[in-house]
C-alpha cells in the first residue's frame, strides 16, 4: 500500500466554520465574544443557548482557539497555529468536551472537580466543553455550582444546551447566556449555496431554497441534507430530486390547493388529496406545510411584509396574487382551523378522511354569514330605524292598530328584541303562554295572586330549569297567611317530596321573595286536600288559521315599518306570522 487511503469528510463537518466571521446568523454573540477576548474581560463560564444545528459547539470551539491562539488578530484565531489546529482537530488535551448525556453522575463531576485543579499542559487556558448539560443529575448540577462559581484562574466553562428550562437557577446565575437564534430559509440557502459553488455541485436554485426550508433553520441538517443528494442523484440536482428524498411536495401542490379552495372545487381539492396519498407522501407533514402555506399567504394581505415571509421573491409575488382571491378574515379562519387540525391528527382514527372534510369545508366560508357581518346589518338598520324616526315622527300603522310614539312597535301584538336600543322605552315583552293559567269560571282569583305565581313562574324557569319541570305539575291554589299553597296529584307525589327537601324549599322561597318584595312560605299538598285553582301546564295546542287569515297577517306584517326594514336589509321573506 503506497499512500494512506483518506476518508471522506461529510459537509457538515468539512464546513464547520473555523472562525469567528464564518459563523452565520450569530452576530449578536460573535460580536460580544470577539469584544471580550479584545479587551480581556472574558468570564469564567458561559451558557449557549439555542436549537440543535445552529453553531453553539462550534461557535465553543473557536471561542477556545481564540483564547489560546498566541498570535490571534484582533480577537480572530489564526486558524494555522499548533494550538489552533490541534482543537480543530479535537486532539489538544486542554480543551475537553463532555457529553452531559452520558456523563451525568455525581461521580463525573466530581472527577472534574479534582481534574480542573491541574494546570493546562500546552495552552494558556484548560477549555471545558459540556454539551447538553441540562441532561446533568439534580446531584450532579449541586456538586458542580461550587467550581463553577469559583473555579481555577486558568479555567474557563462553556455549557451547551438546547433546553434551557431544565437547568438549575443556580447554574443560570453563575454564567454569562448567550441564546443562539434559529437560522431563516435565506440565511441558510446562501451559505449552501457557497458550499455548492466550491464543490462544483450541479443544483438548482430552487432546489437549494426546499433544502433551506426543510432543515428548520439547522444549518447542519441542511448540509446533510444535501450531502445526501449529491448521493441521490447521478447529474444535476433538481427541486423533484428534493421531494422525492425527502417524502415532500412542492409548492406548486400548495398553490393548486388554495386556489380550489378560493373556487369551493370540491372535486379538484379531493383529487388533490388523493394524489399526495397515491404518492406516498406523509400526510401530517403535507398538513404542516399547508399551514404555513397558509400563514405566508395571510401575512402577503399586508402591505410591505416581505422579511416576514421565508421564501424567494418569485413565491412572494405569486402569494400576493393568490392572497387576493380570499377575504383576510377567511385566511385567518383556515389557517385556525388546520392548526386545530394539526395538533391533534395523529390520534385521529381517519386522518385523510378529517382531512379532507375540514378543507372542504374552509372552501364553502364564503357561503356562511360572519358575526360581524350581522352586527354590521343591524347597526345599519338600527341607524336607519333613527333616522325615520326623526323625519317622521310617528310610523304608519295598519288598520288602526296602536303604535309605540318612541318606538314605531304595535303595542297589541308586536314584540321586537331591540326596542330598547332604538327608543327610550323599556323593551316589551309577551310572558310565556306556559306561565298562564288555564282559565276556570268558577274560581274566582284575585288578579294580583296570578300575576305573582306567573312571575314566579316564569322566575324559576329562567334561573332554574330542573326546578321548573318538577313544579310545573303542581297547581296554584291561592295565597293563605302568607303561604302559597301548591297542590300536586296522587300520581305527581314524587315532584312534590322533591321539591319539599330543605335545600329546594329554601330556593323557592328565596326566588318568591324576590319576586314579591316580601317573604312568603311555601306549602305544598295533595290535591285532595285542598281545591285546586290553576295549574301550571303546557300550553294548549294551537289551530293554525286559515288561509284567508294567514293572508290577512302577512298584510299586516309587511305594513309595519320595522318588518319592511329588515326584509329589505337582509333580502328576506316572511314564513310565518303569529297573531
Amino acid at each position: 500500500m503506497e499512500g494512506e487511503a483518506v476518508s471522506y469528510v461529510v459537509l457538515a463537518r468539512k464546513w464547520r466554520p473555523k472562525q469567528f466571521r464564518d459563523v452565520v446568523g450569530q452576530e449578536h454573540i460573535t460580536t460580544t465574544l470577539l469584544n471580550s477576548i479584545r479587551s480581556g474581560r472574558t468570564a469564567h463560564a458561559y451558557l449557549f443557548v439555542g436549537p440543535r444545528g445552529i453553531g453553539k459547539t462550534t461557535t465553543a470551539r473557536i471561542f477556545a482557539k481564540a483564547l489560546n491562539c498566541p498570535v490571534a488578530a484582533d480577537g480572530e484565531p489564526c486558524g494555522e497555529c499548533e494550538a489552533c489546529t490541534e482543537i480543530g482537530l479535537g486532539r489538544s488535551i486542554d480543551v475537553i468536551e463532555i457529553d452531559g448525556a452520558s456523563n451525568n453522575s455525581v461521580d463525573d463531576i466530581r472527577a472534574l472537580r479534582e481534574n480542573v485543579k491541574i494546570a493546562p499542559a500546552n495552552l494558556r487556558y484548560k477549555v471545558y466543553i459540556i454539551d447538553e448539560v441540562h441532561m446533568l443529575s439534580t446531584a450532579a448540577f449541586n456538586a458542580f455550582l461550587k467550581t463553577l462559581e469559583e473555579p481555577p484562574a486558568h479555567v474557563k466553562f462553556i455549557l451547551a444546551t438546547t433546553e434551557a428550562h431544565k437547568i438549575p437557577t443556580t447554574v443560570l446565575s453563575r454564567c454569562q447566556r448567550f441564546d443562539f437564534r434559529r437560522l431563516t430559509s435565506r440565511q441558510i440557502h446562501g451559505r449552501l449555496k457557497e458550499v455548492a459553488e466550491t464543490e462544483h455541485l450541479q443544483i438548482a436554485d430552487r432546489a437549494l431554497f426546499a433544502i433551506a426550508r426543510s432543515s428548520e433553520g439547522s444549518m447542519r441538517d441542511a448540509l446533510s441534507i444535501l450531502d445526501q443528494l449529491v448521493s441521490f442523484s447521478d447529474g444535476e440536482i433538481l427541486l423533484d430530486d428534493v421531494h422525492a428524498m425527502l417524502g415532500t411536495v412542492g409548492q406548486e401542490l400548495y398553490r393548486q390547493l388554495a386556489i380550489s379552495i378560493s373556487a369551493g372545487d370540491s372535486i379538484s381539492i379531493l383529487q388533490i388529496i388523493d394524489d399526495v396519498v397515491e404518492r406516498g407522501k406523509d400526510l401530517g407533514q403535507f398538513l404542516k406545510e399547508l399551514t404555513l402555506y397558509f400563514r405566508n399567504l395571510l401575512l402577503a394581505t399586508y402591505p410591505k411584509n416581505e422579511a416576514l415571509i421565508d421564501l424567494p421573491e418569485e413565491e412572494i409575488a405569486d402569494l400576493k396574487k393568490i392572497c387576493k382571491k380570499y377575504e383576510q378574515t377567511n385566511i385567518v379562519k383556515i389557517v385556525q382551523d388546520l392548526s386545530e387540525l394539526e395538533s391533534r391528527f395523529r390520534q385521529l382514527p381517519s386522518p385523510r378522511v378529517a382531512l379532507e372534510m375540514v378543507i372542504i369545508r374552509l372552501a364553502h366560508l364564503g357561503g356562511e354569514v360572519s358575526v360581524e357581518s350581522i352586527l354590521s346589518k343591524l347597526t345599519s338598520l338600527e341607524r336607519r330605524l333613527q333616522k325615520t324616526r326623526g323625519d317622521s315622527g310617528a310610523s304608519p300603522t295598519d288598520g288602526g292598530t296602536p303604535v309605540s310614539e318612541k318606538s314605531g312597535v304595535s303595542e297589541s301584538t308586536y314584540s321586537y328584541d331591540g326596542a330598547n336600543e332604538i327608543g327610550d322605552e323599556p323593551e316589551r315583552i309577551e310572558e310565556p303562554i306556559e306561565h298562564r293559567p288555564a282559565e276556570d269560571p268558577g274560581e274566582e282569583e284575585p288578579q294580583s295572586q296570578l300575576d305573582l305565581w306567573n312571575q314566579f313562574l316564569g322566575e324559576i324557569q329562567k334561573h332554574r330549569m330542573s326546578i321548573y319541570s318538577f313544579l310545573q305539575r303542581g297547581s296554584f291554589c291561592g295565597l293563605d297567611n302568607d303561604q302559597m299553597i301548591i297542590s300536586f296529584a296522587p300520581e305527581h307525589s314524587y315532584n312534590r317530596r322533591h321539591l319539599e327537601q330543605k335545600e329546594m324549599t329554601m330556593l323557592l322561597e328565596q326566588t318568591l321573595r324576590t319576586v314579591s318584595g316580601r317573604a312568603i312560605k311555601i306549602k305544598m299538598i295533595t290535591a285532595e286536600a285542598h281545591p285546586v285553582s290553576h295549574r301550571a301546564k303546557e300550553p294548549p295546542s294551537r289551530t293554525p288559521p286559515p288561509e284567508a287569515e294567514k293572508e290577512q297577517l302577512v298584510e299586516r306584517a309587511l305594513k309595519n315599518p320595522i318588518v319592511k326594514k329588515v326584509l329589505e336589509l337582509f333580502n328576506g321573506k316572511i314564513v310565518y306570522v303569529s297573531d
